[in-house]
């Protein structure tokens, strides 16, 4: 029974009428984000039966993240704070323009809490990058490197 279970990824406009009403059904009886499903960046994985019945829906949403950033030693405080919110202005119109609507910042634990800050707990699932898309490194089969060639 579960060996007949599938997945695929769509766009908002490639869902069936049956899906995507009984995903506006289930986003107002959750504490899913109804702006998600409007986001032209938006996917969604949707898991099928044999029969074609959906099983499980989805959102995947785009985002940039912000892990680090370096600053000049010489750098006054002011400068550096400055120079962060033009980067940020700019990864901002950057994501406006790419369809993307949410920034995660990672934050060191030393640093303090801001009042408006949202706090989430995320789970880092690094996924291998094959040869066809520029990844370095990775361990392909002979078959896939005849079809690349």
């Amino acid at each position: 029974m579960l060996n007949n279970i599938k997945a695929k990824l769509f766009r908002l406009w490639e869902m069936s009428w049956a899906d995507l009403t009984w995903l506006k059904a289930w986003a107002a009886f959750s504490n899913f984000d109804l702006e998600n499903i409007n986001s032209l960046s938006a996917k969604f994985a949707v898991a099928t039966d044999a029969d074609g019945g959906t099983l499980c829906i989805t959102p995947i949403e785009q985002v940039y993240l912000v892990r680090c950033f370096a600053v000049r030693r010489n750098v006054s405080p002011e400068e550096a704070c400055f120079a962060g919110d033009i980067m940020d202005a700019e990864i901002a119109r950057q994501a406006e323009m790419n369809g993307i609507s949410r920034l995660i910042i990672e934050v060191p634990a030393c640093h303090p809490s801001l009042p408006d800050e949202k706090w989430i707990r995320i789970v880092e699932r690094k996924i291998p990058q094959s040869i066809a898309t520029g990844g370095a490194g990775y361990n392909s089969s002979t078959a896939a490197m005849k079809f690349i060639n």
